[in-house]
């Protein structure tokens, strides 16, 4: 009886509360001071930085996917490519060639995880719902999902490699419907035809739309195939579900809300 009423306070309070907090890019508490203490501890990153990290798009997807029932936990990998992407991206303004050294990189990533972890479960509603979803407790998993060995570090460093292997863990399995990544080369010029530098393919569902931190500026989306192709002419938020969804030519993905955040992407240098 304790233990749903327990999980119930999650689900009707503070799981809302995250998915709407999320959606404007603010940290709830427990993700934040997780990434806060990390960095006070490790000194491998500033606190500052390691508390924007925390407020990230793609960063606060993987505290939700930590607590919904279809998705398995995040790995040490998850962590350090969707740290690296970020820090990559015009809002940090990092380049590669200037992270932490990979190691460190991979240190802090595999750091996060555990810590978040041990956060949950420190916390009795927390570790509840995660028993409830999962059936065992946070700490058992602290040595699985480990894997962010130096063989990813070839990723880590190379732009491209990066952000196929980011936008690649947004495509689903069991999904049908194709959206096209267009990337920009080096001067932030998107082409659209034959001469695109990278292309990625990512299999979503049109009815739920994408996690957070799908749809950025500087790319360019379309859905479809050469002659039949369409491409993005809005995207938007659902805040009371953390979800993205967008406005193509002639067809739509997701719930279609008011909030509005990135406008068609024009293909002149960024």
């Amino acid at each position: 009886m304790l233990e749903k009423v327990i999980n119930n306070l999650f689900t009707e309070f503070l799981w809302p509360s995250w998915k709407h907090n999320s959606s404007y890019s603010v940290s709830p508490r427990p993700w934040l001071k997780t990434f806060t203490k990390v960095a006070k501890d490790s000194n491998i990153i500033p606190v500052k930085l390691a508390q924007a990290l925390a407020s990230s798009p793609s960063l606060l997807r993987i505290m939700l996917n930590s607590f919904k029932a279809e998705k398995s936990f995040p790995s040490s990998r998850d962590f350090a490519i969707n740290i690296a992407f970020e820090l990559s991206q015009p809002g940090f303004n990092t380049d590669l060639a200037n992270l932490p050294e990979l190691w460190r990189l991979r240190f802090f990533a595999v750091s996060v995880r555990a810590q978040w972890l041990v956060t949950i479960d420190n916390s009795y509603v927390l570790k509840s719902q995660f028993h409830t979803l999962n059936d065992c407790n946070p700490l058992d998993l602290l040595s699985d999902g480990t894997d962010c060995l130096p063989d990813l570090d070839p990723v880590l460093c190379n732009r491209d490699k990066l952000t196929k292997a980011f936008f690649n863990n947004y495509s689903s399995d069991h999904a049908d419907t194709q959206v096209t990544v267009w990337l920009p080369d080096n001067n932030g010029y998107v082409a659209t035809d034959s001469t695109a530098k990278v292309t990625i393919p990512i299999c979503v569902d049109p009815s739920k739309g994408v996690d957070l931190g799908f749809f950025r500026k500087g790319f360019n989306y379309s859905t479809g195939r050469c002659k039949n192709r369409l491409w993005l002419k809005e995207s938007r938020i659902d805040k009371n579900n953390a979800q993205e969804s967008a406005e193509f030519e002639y067809s739509r993905l997701g719930r279609f809300t008011q909030h509005a955040f990135i406008q068609p992407h024009s293909t002149t240098p960024a």
